[in-house]
């Protein structure tokens, strides 16, 4: 397949869901936004809103302020590095250990 082809083939595949899509006239219901913040390698005690009085997050601290931030969470730890795919493994599938 030549690159043109493919980017007509690409392009079409693309448009097919918006095909005989209306608008609704009534508003949709607004609905709360929200941010799942994972960080690899950090300890609970890292952020100025939860403590430390050395390290300077202000944006972080701005988030834990008008958010909720979850202060009892952990993990199983281990012998190796590398713990967080653990985790990383039971967020992505819904599963648990």
């Amino acid at each position: 397949m030549n690159p043109r082809t493919f980017l007509k083939t690409a392009a079409a595949s693309a448009a097919v869901p918006f095909v005989g899509c209306q608008t609704r006239s009534a508003p949709m219901p607004r609905r709360p936004n929200v941010l799942f913040l994972l960080s690899d390698d950090q300890r609970f005690d890292t952020l100025h809103a939860l403590g430390n009085a050395d390290i300077r997050t202000p944006h972080l601290d701005r988030l834990a302020a008008r958010g909720t931030a979850l202060t009892h969470a952990h993990i199983m730890g281990g012998d190796n590095g590398a713990i967080c795919i653990c985790s990383r493994a039971m967020l992505l599938t819904g599963r648990s250990l």
